[in-house]
């Protein structure tokens, strides 16, 4: 018989248990990560819905909110200026309470999902639209799911039927290889080429050097100001690092990950912060000095660093996120196609948002000019 526990933070629920029952190649999935974003605060709450069969952990769905989603994070820089001197006086224009179930950080997972009984499904997504009603956030989002996961939650609607939409896809490196060697001669000819040649540029004139660090303590304020600069230029936004995240983390004894720094005579110029879990590797986030680096080809070698770590270790894929996808290209990786499950809990103008919803989607719209060499997975 299954029964559905609903914890209010990932404290009460043991890391191995957790960690059992996840993705053991999705960095982004592990108990150290979903705990330092818990404890730094990166959503407004968090909840997890639990399904035990026999007393036996058989289902894991997370879920995290925010009182106030800020629409004008994934629109043009121009339109986010002129929005922050508006919200000045109206602190919650463009903004709605939402619901989010899956990962801030990373791709959306259920495990255990496909054995679940049809009214155990219905069971959770009528806890989770309690929980939605609990907080009063008007919207629900499966956030960056495949699209046969949203399928099978679209035959079981609840509160309402879903409108499924096309998330960013994510970035996906292939690695059977044994050695960096290895992977830079499977490149095409001229990406092979442009790497060498980056490579041997930078060596010899960025007057630059490149370390891997495991305790970053003291480097946290320098890694804070170069991540702010990646996060204000980005295009879309989701989620946003704080200290204290990188902090939890760091102090998480059970949390793999390593640093690479890249340093000039003034200090920390880069960083790319790696996260390892089983054969899985993803490249979480960068932090870069865009005046110091301008012409060092720096952004590659961090790149080219994390896939050297990456099969050191043994990896066999990597993820490096989304957007930015033209240099990825050099890097041989390929698209993942992810797409969201949205509903409003409101039945009466509910129609009317789902239909609206591709409208209100259309950052994935101009996201979808991909370089036509690019090939989803």
């Amino acid at each position: 018989m299954e029964r559905l526990v609903v914890f209010r933070s990932i404290h009460d629920i043991p890391s191995h248990a957790w960690n059992e029952l996840g993705p053991s190649d999705d960095p982004t999935w592990s108990w150290s990560v979903y705990r330092a974003a818990e404890d730094a605060g990166l959503a407004d709450g968090f909840a997890y819905l639990l399904v035990y069969r026999d007393d036996r952990l058989t289902s894991l769905l997370p879920v995290f909110w925010f009182t106030r989603w800020r629409l004008d994070d994934n629109l043009s820089a121009p339109v986010r200026e002129a929005v922050s001197r508006v919200r000045r006086l109206l602190p919650g224009f463009m903004t709605t309470p939402t619901l989010f179930c899956g990962s801030p950080l990373g791709p959306g997972h259920w495990p255990g999902l496909e054995q679940l009984a049809a009214s155990t499904v219905r069971e959770v997504l009528s806890c989770v639209a309690a929980l939605a009603e609990e907080h009063d956030l008007r919207w629900i989002f499966y956030k960056d799911y495949p699209r046969a996961t949203l399928q099978q939650l679209c035959e079981h609607a609840v509160p309402g039927p879903f409108a499924i939409v096309p998330a960013l896809p994510d970035t996906v490196l292939e690695l059977p290889f044994r050695d960096f060697e290895g992977y830079l001669g499977s490149l095409k000819q001229k990406a092979r080429r442009n790497a060498r040649n980056k490579i041997r540029r930078w060596k010899e004139n960025s007057g630059m050097r490149i370390e891997r660090v495991r305790d970053f303590r003291l480097l946290l304020p320098e890694m804070m100001r170069l991540y702010e600069q990646v996060y204000r230029k980005a295009v879309f936004r989701f989620d946003r690092l704080n200290e204290s995240f990188l902090e939890s983390l760091r102090e998480d004894q059970s949390s793999d990950y390593e640093l690479i720094t890249c340093r000039d005579r003034q200090g920390l110029s880069a960083f790319a912060l790696c996260l390892f879990r089983g054969s899985g590797f993803v490249n979480l986030r960068l932090g870069l000095d865009y005046d110091r680096i301008k012409d060092s080809f720096t952004y590659f070698m961090l790149h080219y660093e994390s896939i050297d770590i990456a099969l050191e270790r043994g990896c066999t894929t990597a993820s490096f996120s989304i957007t930015t996808y033209e240099p990825k290209l050099e890097l041989g990786c390929k698209l993942r196609k992810l797409f969201h499950a949205a509903t409003h809990r409101d039945s009466v103008p509910r129609p009317l948002f789902l239909k609206a919803l591709p409208l209100m989607m259309a950052r994935f719209d101009a996201a979808r000019n991909y370089p036509p060499e690019l090939s989803f997975e």
